[in-house]
């Protein structure tokens, strides 16, 4: 009490008042904060315990012994692009076989949000655990997947790799061009030729011009797989309905003539405007993404029954193409699309529409193709072959060559790869 009365003399009635407020001020703030302060600990000691669950969860699916193989993909893209194509559908592929455990590392950058990881589904998991997979795991089954097409990983990813006697196993898909890969550093070189030389290495190639290149360079552990299909993808449900553009279109012209993927420097431009004025009747529709700036300086959209659509999410894509009365791969023919399997090709076949291309290579295989070696040849074959989509033997043939590239055939050609079978 004395000091009460001691503290009214010295500052009074005001100056007191205002010392007491801050002195309960002050501890109510040291209380709220040291509230904060373990809820915050709390917060972060059960994120902590989450996250360390979540890397318990992944080691204990790595010792789960049902697996024989745990894939993991080196994280230089991502799950969920626009265009979904052989690295998704191998690993969904071998992850179906039940004794192969499949890890697609994430980029994580634009179109993946993922928290350590994310179930797709059994034995498929895409996660952002490169490292943890790679350096904490110890096993004699993981195989390091790797694409030509990643230029972002550097030679010590195979060596590290090797010294850990793990597997690699690199996919030599496509051309190396900076049409491509935008840039091919030397970096990119020094673990792609290290690869190619080293028959520790597993390759598989996708073109007759690939396996070729390999060849050259080893005797062993190559294989050629070209690109492929899920049947069931490309199935068209009956009752779907069809796209609103579509239906336009169809009222509106004659025949529907289409292309889907890369909007890129290797499509011909050229060949497509001729199509656009022979046939001012037919609608040319391009489905697919803009891989440059090749589209707009073609001017081929300046035709009138030239539609560009856009992208078009991969689960969509049989909604448009089998509405459409023929299908083409007009690609020019260079150092590029002589490597090319296209996968677009494969799908087209399961559509069961008639498909036009130009000479490439990879598309020359197979006598559901119909192959023009020239523009001339390209524009007048279009009427002839629009007829066949009244054949009924001919779409047999379709899928009897779709049925023999399918991405899980792909997938065990791969296996027998790894088991010696080549």
């Amino acid at each position: 009490m004395g000091r009460i009365i001691n503290a009214l003399k010295k500052y009074g009635f005001l100056g007191f008042m205002v010392k007491l407020l801050k002195k309960i001020a002050y501890k109510i703030f040291k209380k709220f904060d040291d509230i904060d302060r373990s809820m915050t600990q709390k917060k972060e000691e059960k994120e902590l315990n989450k996250k360390n669950e979540k890397y318990e969860f992944l080691e204990n699916l790595c010792k789960d012994k049902k697996y024989k193989y745990i894939f993991v993909f080196y994280p230089y893209t991502e799950w969920n692009l626009p265009i979904f194509q052989r690295p998704q559908q191998i690993a969904l592929e071998l992850a179906d076989r039940g004794d192969v455990l499949y890890f697609f590392c994430t980029a994580n950058c634009m179109y993946d949000k993922v928290n350590i990881y994310e179930k797709i589904k059994d034995n498929l998991y895409v996660t952002t655990a490169y490292k943890f997979l790679t350096e904490n795991i110890k096993t004699d089954k993981r195989i390091i997947h790797l694409y030509s097409t990643d230029i972002v990983s550097k030679l010590n990813i195979v060596t590290e790799a090797l010294d850990r006697k793990d597997k690699i196993l690199y996919e030599y898909i496509d051309e190396i061009h900076e049409d491509i890969t935008q840039s091919v550093p030397k970096d990119f070189w020094d673990k792609h030729n290290f690869i190619m030389k080293n028959e520790n290495c597993y390759i598989v190639t996708t073109a007759d011009k690939l396996y070729n290149d390999v060849k050259q360079t080893r005797k062993k552990n190559f294989i050629l797989a070209t690109n492929g299909v899920t049947l069931n993808d490309f199935v068209i449900d009956p009752k779907e309905e069809t796209p609103e553009i579509i239906n336009e279109l169809k009222t509106k012209y004659d025949k529907l003539i289409g292309y889907y993927g890369a909007l890129a420097k290797w499509f011909d431009y050229e060949l497509m405007n001729k199509v656009a004025i022979k046939y001012p009747n037919y609608a040319i529709v391009l489905i697919g993404l803009k891989y440059d700036d090749s589209l707009e300086k073609s001017k081929l959209l300046d035709n009138t029954n030239v539609y560009y659509l856009g992208k078009i999410d991969y689960k969509d894509l049989i909604k448009y193409s089998s509405k459409l009365d023929l299908l083409t791969i007009p690609f020019l023919i260079n150092e590029i699309t002589e490597s090319t399997s296209p996968v677009k090709l494969f799908e087209y076949m399961a559509t069961q529409k008639p498909i036009l291309t130009t000479a490439m290579k990879e598309c020359k295989k197979y006598k559901s193709v119909n192959i023009a070696n020239s523009h001339e040849e390209f524009i007048n074959k279009i009427p002839d072959v629009l007829e066949l989509d009244k054949d009924e033997e001919y779409k047999k043939l379709l899928m009897k060559e779709a049925k023999e590239n399918t991405w899980k055939q792909k997938s065990e050609n791969i296996i027998q790869l790894l088991e010696g079978g080549n």
